[in-house]
């Protein structure tokens, strides 16, 4: 196990557990090496048997949260992980873990005080800021997704609509949107601002003093009319999401959104102020992959998986980004090695069986996406990539149970009509049809208002 041998480590303790069955620390030290050897299912039965043996034995119960996460069932992780804290409040890897196992189980707010009490028990500790701040960025698009439930049509959607897409450096449809959310709402602070820094950006400076001259509040102003505006321009972030939580309006989910991104900054400044380490080149990556720099996300990734060789996550990540590069080969040789020593890895074997489908090799993907797809049924994406695998390896009758498992995830109506040419394969015709008609009516549900792409100069 010191050497980082486990697959040889995992037979003798087979043989040490099958001397002394009832040790609950020899169990779980089989179930530990069987986890970090890749082998989660095995692992979980043997932490869970010890977690049966010695309820008080945190040991078990943490490497049963570990395998856990690491199987994909971030629920089951969060019941173990929850009773290590319990008994071990300061337990950094537990603390870390249980706030990752919340985060991805859809609960941000959880997710938020595990990562803010990590902080405080080690304000060096690169893991804490680094899922402090994703925690905040899922509460603002949380926050945001009310505010479009609540007002879709309101100025104060819009004005965030416009945020998206200054920051796709999508210029002409910012403005154009923050021009009609100031006709919504003309006092509503920071609009004006917003344009002068849109076209700052576009290298018209000219035009941002104009229009940032234009700002009808000053700070004292809207202090004295915007509570919760004045507490977002003195960054009193804490007391205006207290205040936002007591009234919940359009107003203050549209504050509430922007506190918490400031917030998400805050602790990536955190971050980058402590030295580089793998979290640093996580939250770069991510940076300039939203950004659509991939070359450089490549860059990124590859200096992570320098400091982390084993990790699967990275190595998922990396390989990611070489899709995106357009480089499916390094993409699929990365891939491999991570289905190599984690068969069970559902995620892995999606990326490497779509890697395959992209490279034009359907019936090489198939029994990578077949087995992700039994690990993890729930993952769509999967589902997908597997009918589209038996459809191009001309097995359409296999295809379209899975196509129809997918079509919550269905968006645009691509996928009723890829389920109604698997139809028609199969002599369906009446199906083919719904799905055609159903296909039709999505897409003609999504027709958006058009935004011109040009940016123009503020008007006299």
């Amino acid at each position: 196990m010191a050497s980082g041998e486990v697959e040889k480590a995992i037979p003798i303790y087979q043989r040490l557990v099958h001397a002394l069955p009832d040790n609950p620390g020899l169990i779980t030290n089989l179930g530990i090496a069987l986890e970090m050897a890749g082998h989660d299912r095995e692992a979980i039965e043997q932490l869970d048997a010890a977690v049966k043996l010695d309820p008080q034995y945190i040991n078990a119960r943490l490497f049963l949260g570990l395998a856990y996460l690491d199987l994909g069932k971030p629920q089951d992780a969060v019941g173990q992980l929850q009773k290590v804290i319990d008994a071990q409040p300061g337990n950094e890897v537990a603390r870390w873990k249980l706030a990752e196992a919340y985060l991805t189980v859809g609960n941000p707010a959880q997710a938020e005080e595990d990562y803010r009490a990590l902080c405080k028990l080690n304000p060096r500790n690169p893991k804490g800021w680094y899922g402090l701040g994703h925690s905040y960025l899922s509460l603002s698009l949380a926050t945001v997704e009310k505010l479009r439930r609540l007002a879709p049509d309101s100025g104060y959607t819009l004005a965030l609509s416009a945020e998206v897409y200054s920051r796709q450096r999508q210029f002409g449809p910012a403005v154009q949107l923050y021009r009609e959310a100031m006709q919504k709402l003309p006092t509503l602070p920071g609009l004006h601002i917003a344009v002068g820094e849109v076209y700052r950006t576009a290298g018209h400076p000219d035009w941002a003093a104009v229009e940032e001259k234009r700002e009808p509040q000053t700070a004292l102003s809207v202090c004295k009319t915007q509570p919760l505006a004045c507490d977002f321009q003195e960054a009193h972030y804490d007391q205006l999401l207290n205040t936002a939580a007591e009234e919940p309006s359009p107003e203050s989910y549209y504050w509430e959104s922007k506190a918490y991104e400031r917030l998400a900054l805050a602790a990536f400044d955190h971050l980058r102020d402590l030295p580089r380490g793998v979290e640093f080149y996580e939250l770069t990556a991510e940076t300039d992959l939203a950004e659509g720099e991939f070359q450089q996300c490549v860059k990124d990734w590859q200096e992570a998986l320098k400091l982390a060789p084993d990790n699967p996550k990275i190595k998922k990540s990396l390989a990611i980004a070489y899709r995106r590069t357009g480089d499916q080969q390094a993409a699929q040789q990365l891939l491999e090695k991570v289905v190599e020593s984690r068969p069970e890895d559902s995620e892995a074997n999606y990326l490497l069986g779509d890697t395959l489908l992209s490279l034009h090799q359907p019936s090489q993907a198939v029994p990578f996406l077949e087995r992700s797809v039994r690990a993890d049924p729930s993952l769509l994406v999967a589902q997908i990539s597997l009918a589209k695998a038996y459809l191009g390896a001309d097995r359409p009758k296999e295809a379209i149970p899975h196509l129809k498992a997918a079509l919550p995830a269905d968006k645009n109506g691509a996928l009723h009509f890829e389920l109604a040419r698997a139809y028609e394969r199969v002599g369906q015709t009446k199906l083919a049809e719904e799905m055609i008609k159903r296909s039709k009516e999505i897409r003609a549900a999504l027709a958006e208002p058009v935004l011109s792409p040009q940016l123009e100069p503020p008007k006299p």
